[in-house]
């Protein structure tokens, strides 16, 4: 049984304590050798590219408007005969209204002022 104060360690638990790694192991000159080889962004560079976001979402949605106008114009039917059958019914309804009764439309003006 042990006791809690005392510990044996194994032979090669201290040897692989004792080595040591004989390169570098700091990487930060390296990594900030990089960063100093890189272009800093600009304002000038940042305010093009917030630009051309703008112009990309302005694009975008043009795209669309168009995309969806031509759908809808292509899905939509229409009936040319049947509302050429109805404007020409409501121009006969209205041309034999005012050839029989031209007073009739004078009490429908009175009665809109009154």
């Amino acid at each position: 049984m042990k006791e809690p104060g005392h510990t044996k360690q194994d032979p090669i638990v201290q040897q692989l304590q004792s080595l040591r790694y004989p390169g570098t192991i700091d990487v930060t000159d390296a990594v900030m050798a990089k960063v100093r080889t890189m272009p800093l962004l600009t304002p000038y560079q940042l305010r093009r590219q917030r630009f051309q976001r703008v112009v990309t979402a302005v694009a975008a949605c043009a795209v669309f408007a168009v995309a969806l106008n031509v759908t809808i114009l292509f899905t939509r039917s229409y009936n040319e005969a049947q509302i050429s059958d109805v404007i020409a019914s409501v121009y006969n309804y209205n041309a034999d209204y005012e050839s029989t009764s031209p007073m009739h439309e004078m009490a429908a003006i009175e009665y809109l002022y009154d």
